[in-house]
Order: structure tokens, then sequence, then C-alpha cells
């Protein structure tokens, strides 16, 4: 996941929780952070890897994820 740290700080074995709606959400563990640039724009931003296996890659692209506000959490599930 590609993005912006908006406060705090991102922590590789923290988790990034991801929710579905307002009573149902998924965490995945994060597994590295890197820096990126986008060749259109100047500023650079967080590359997040999480450990996550290819039926959870799938269903995250296939909910096509993008522009959401993930809250990063301190306890969640492998």
């Amino acid at each position: 996941m590609i993005g912006e740290i908006r406060e705090g700080l991102a922590e590789v074995t923290l988790f990034l929780n991801i929710p579905f709606n307002q009573s149902l959400s998924l965490t995945v563990r994060i597994k590295s952070i890197e820096e990126v640039e986008v060749s259109s724009e100047s500023k650079k931003y967080k590359l997040i890897v999480v450990n996550a296996d290819s039926e959870l890659l799938n269903l995250l692209l296939g909910l096509h994820i993008g522009s959401e506000y993930l809250n990063i959490i301190i306890e969640g599930l492998d």
C-alpha cells in the first residue's frame, strides 16, 4: 500500500486496520516500510508492505481500496 503518514509513526510489526464497514474490519501486519517517489509528483510517499498470502492480496486488490485513511494499531491478528 502506498500513502502518506498523516499523524504518528508507522513501524514494522504494527498492524494496518482496514475497515470494510462500521462493524467489520481486517488487520494485517506491517512487514516493511520504504520511501518511494511517484514520477508525476515531487513529494515522497511511504510504501507499506504487509504480511499476506495470495488469497488476502487478491481480496484487497479486488476491493479496489484507494484514497482511504487507514489506522495503524498496536494489536491485531495475523
